[in-house]
């Protein structure tokens, strides 16, 4: 048979609530920093294959002006999105004017705040500048 002291059943009992009391404010924490933490990651969109081509053709055209010439040479204007459209409309016009590739200096030169948006969106998708030159020189070869 056990004999246990009264007091030491209530401290045992204490401790125990206060382990599980800074387990639960660190469970608490845990949960609202992951809350905070995607209040601010802006949900990424689903693009359709044609819409993601676009997007990436024009965030290789604002990175270098050759690609850009050539896909003027080829397609002009004829994109799919009417804001693509205007976005690359401006785009010619940037570089004719013998400006050299510069996002942030193009971006100054946009009045509508939503393209200005779309262009800064379209600028940070990641590009492999090498691989771009090698295949379009293949590309407009042939």
């Amino acid at each position: 048979m056990f004999k246990l002291d009264r007091s030491t059943l209530l401290q045992e009992i204490e401790n125990r609530r206060r382990i599980m009391q800074r387990t639960k404010d660190h469970d608490n924490h845990v949960n609202n920093k992951s809350i905070e933490h995607n209040k601010w990651k802006k949900p990424q969109k689903l693009y359709s294959a044609y819409q993601n081509a676009e997007r990436h053709l024009i965030s290789h055209m604002l990175q270098n002006e050759y690609v850009a010439d050539k896909v003027q040479q080829r397609l002009g204007s004829s994109f799919n999105l009417e804001d693509h459209q205007v976005l690359v409309t401006y785009l010619y016009a940037y570089y004719e004017e013998g400006n050299e590739p510069s996002v942030s200096q193009f971006l100054e030169r946009l009045n509508d705040d939503h393209i200005k948006q779309l262009a800064t969106e379209l600028a940070l998708i990641p590009i492999n500048e090498s691989l771009v030159i090698k295949n379009w020189m293949i590309t407009f070869e042939q």
